[in-house]
């Protein structure tokens, strides 16, 4: 029964986290023919209009690797070094200005926190995939990829500490205590990233988080986008929360039992 739902909710996670980044394929082609700003926000956005096509084509290219036995660990792979990439190039310089801006410090997380989604699909599939990748090379990414995907979360978790009167702001206005769960959530992010980094109670930890994400697109990001159909910040912010719960259910497939940086560590989960 536990297995069934563990291998359930991994696959439901990959297919939330792909069609995330399908969606963003499509921001990016819309935000490039429409040449409006506003058609994509953060962490996509800006972004030169020629890139926005090319960035657009290899996400559509990377989704569609994903879905081959020969390309998907290579896929992966790729799309963990783009979102890292994008995360270092274009935020690393505005974090080094103002390491106290927020409204830096949350994209970064974003793109940092789905990077290791990526790399942690990467390193799953590297078994079954026909395009071997290392083994040494598979048994690292399985363990740097937690890392990048906890650390962000205790970032999420300072965030609603520190601009709590602001996050209050994004609970519906039909949901009582918006300050109470402004805490809980920080408090659920701290505890989350401490399950995920130290290798304790990962599945449940995991589940939780997809869920509480999950939640957040339908709760707060979809009434938010059928009030601003037009408004591309409205529509990627939501993209990012169904990403964000997809790589929950994603890094379920971690094997808590597990030393991190152990030379045979070996993982049993399919991709």
């Amino acid at each position: 029964m536990i297995s069934e739902a563990m291998t359930w909710f991994a696959k439901v996670g990959r297919v939330f986290f792909f069609l995330a980044i399908l969606s963003f394929a499509v921001q990016h082609f819309v935000y490039a023919i429409s040449q409006s700003p506003k058609s994509m926000g953060y962490p996509w956005g800006p972004v030169p209009y020629w890139l926005a096509y090319v960035v657009g084509l290899m996400l559509i290219l990377i989704a569609a690797a994903r879905m081959s036995s020969k390309y998907a660990t290579a896929g992966t792979l790729l799309l963990a070094i783009l979102l890292f990439g994008r995360a270092i190039v274009t935020f690393g310089p505005m974090l080094v200005s103002n390491v106290r801006n927020g409204a830096v410090w949350t994209p970064l997380s974003e793109l940092i926190a789905m990077s290791g989604a990526s790399l942690f699909l990467s390193g799953m599939a590297s078994g079954s995939s026909t395009m071997r990748i290392p083994d040494r090379v598979g048994r690292w990414s399985r363990v740097v990829a937690p890392m990048l995907f906890g650390g962000p979360l205790i970032v999420f978790g300072i965030e609603h500490f520190v601009y709590a009167r602001y996050v209050a702001t994004l609970v519906p206005a039909w949901i009582p205590g918006h300050l109470f769960w402004t805490y809980l959530v920080g408090v659920t992010f701290i505890v989350a990233a401490a399950a995920i980094l130290l290798r304790r109670v990962t599945w449940p930890a995991t589940i939780l988080l997809g869920l509480m994400f999950c939640s957040w697109v339908f709760l707060v990001h979809a009434p938010r986008i059928f009030a601003s159909p037009r408004n591309g910040y409205e529509w990627t912010s939501g993209f990012v929360a169904l990403a964000m719960s997809g790589a929950s259910w994603i890094l379920s497939s971690m094997d808590s039992t597990s030393v991190p940086f152990a030379p045979a560590a070996t993982s049993g989960a399919h991709a």
